[in-house]
């Protein structure tokens, strides 16, 4: 054909040849063609990128003669064999366009991008010496990890558990590390041990006293007392008062979360150290009087003496008068004097007054118990009176006529009286007559032995009867010379 076309099947140099023929000849002619065929791209890059590292990218395309680079993150180049920086992490799909006059070629290769590591777990603020403490890893694009926990101990495990030895604060390190870089973050842990309990007390105290528990525990958040009496508290220091004497086992728990620990101390409570006594007056009972008790309670000791009764039974054969007020009784053959304090080295005292039956035999004892009641250990005072009968005596005098006459008769009336329960035996009277007198006769009811020395008379009766008595009568003249008073004395 004059011009023909002609498709070339490969790229290469092609020489063509053209030969023009005519009934006078031929003429040739040739002339080379270049044929390529549409571009061949390919190129190399690295799998994975850091942020913020430049990431070359090598072109391996043929027959390309413009490129265009699109590297999926909105940025494009028109370079051969651009870099390029990723400001982010992720995944990226890089395309490589090449073309030429002949057409074009794409190719896409995906690339990693990531950062530097974010290092970040999970761990307990407080934990137990003895108890294994979990770490949970929470980190983000760690390839590795190394773990410090503050106590010489490391771990590589991405999640470890850690148990630590001893009390304390423990700064946790976790260091995670990639090909980009590394990141470390610290935690502080609280490590705390079971509670040690300990405590200050009196080894000695008194009843009614408030006693003061000191307390010296460590690593303790909550405190249970219990004082041996029933009696508990929650207080890290508290008072109690003891109640009654003894020895009393005091226990301190202390607890927190790890645990707890008791411990526990005697403390030895006494009451006041009271001594009682009584003593009587008269010191021997009349049948028929009143007696006095007198009842004396000291503190000889080194407490106190609180809520203290001082009470006395009254003993058989008497009747109650009265006591020093205030008082309650009787009751039930009980007086009771009521005392709120008896200060050390006190002494109070009480008395009663009772009435002795009259009907009681001498010798008879009459038994008086006086006792303290409270928290005080002290033994009761007994006093055993014995009864004894006493004659009462007595004697009056009277005389008759008044006034008297010179040379006239005078008459003395003696009344001689034993008002008491018991005889009267022996009994000695005397009566002494003025000078002025001269003696006439005597009469003497009950008889006796009458001795007349001058002026003085004397008689002694045997005996004279409970409650029963007598008269002696005697006469005698006035001188006539008395002119004064006349005066007889009798006894």
């Amino acid at each position: 054909l004059p011009s023909p076309t002609h498709t070339f099947a490969a790229p290469g140099d092609y020489t063509v040849h053209l030969t023009g023929t005519n009934s006078c000849g031929l003429s040739a002619i040739t002339k080379t063609i270049t044929v390529t065929g549409p571009p061949h791209t390919a190129f190399t890059a690295p799998l994975t990128a850091c942020v913020g590292s430049a990431v070359a990218f090598g072109n391996l395309s043929q027959d390309a003669t413009a490129y265009h680079w699109d590297f999926g993150d909105g940025v494009t180049s028109t370079l051969p064999s651009p870099t390029h920086t990723f400001a982010a992490p992720g995944d990226y799909t890089v395309h490589l366009t090449g073309t030429n006059s002949c057409g074009l070629s794409t190719i896409t290769k995906t690339i990693t991008v990531t950062g530097p590591p974010e290092a970040a777990f999970t761990a307990p603020p407080t934990a137990c010496v003895g108890s294994a403490v979990a770490f949970s890893d929470l980190s983000q694009g760690i390839a590795a990890y190394r773990w410090a926990f503050g106590d010489g101990v490391t771990s590589t495990l991405p999640s470890p558990t850690h148990t630590f030895a001893a009390p304390g604060d423990y700064t946790v390190h976790l260091t995670g590390t990639n090909s980009c870089g590394l990141s470390t973050i610290t935690k502080t842990i609280t490590v705390t041990g079971p509670p040690e309990a300990a405590f200050t007390a009196p080894p000695t105290a008194c009843v009614g006293s408030a006693v003061a528990f000191g307390n010296l525990s460590q690593g303790a958040t909550a405190y249970r007392w219990a004082f041996g009496d029933g009696v508990t508290s929650t207080l890290p220091s508290p008072t109690h008062t003891f109640a009654a004497p003894g020895d009393y086992t005091v226990h301190l728990t202390g607890t927190n979360s790890c645990g707890q620990d008791v411990t526990s101390a005697t403390v030895t409570v006494a009451g006041a150290a009271l001594a009682i006594s009584q003593r009587s007056t008269p010191p021997v009972a009349e049948a028929g009087l009143p007696l006095t008790y007198t009842v004396a309670v000291s503190n000889v000791g080194d407490c106190e003496a609180i809520a203290l009764s001082v009470y006395d039974r009254l003993p058989d054969g008497v009747a109650f008068v009265t006591a020093t007020r205030p008082f309650t009784g009787p009751r039930a053959g009980l007086i009771t004097w009521t005392v709120e304090t008896l200060p050390i080295g006190a002494v109070r005292r009480f008395t009663l007054t009772v009435l002795v039956d009259s009907g009681l035999l001498p010798g008879t004892l009459i038994t008086n118990t006086a006792a303290v009641a409270g928290p005080h250990d002290t033994p009761p005072a007994t006093l055993a009176v014995p009864v004894t009968a006493y004659a009462d005596l007595s004697i009056a005098l009277d005389d008759r006529p008044d006034p008297v006459l010179r040379y006239a008769p005078l008459t003395y009336t003696l009344t001689y009286t034993n008002r008491g329960p018991a005889d009267g035996r022996d009994i000695a009277i005397t009566l002494t007559l003025p000078l002025s007198l001269s003696l006439g006769g005597v009469l003497v009811s009950p008889p006796g032995t009458m001795t007349v020395d001058g002026p003085r008379l004397a008689w002694r009766l045997p005996s004279l009867p409970a409650r029963s008595g007598g008269q002696a009568i005697l006469t005698a003249t006035v001188h006539a010379a008395l002119y004064s008073n006349i005066t007889g004395t009798a006894a």
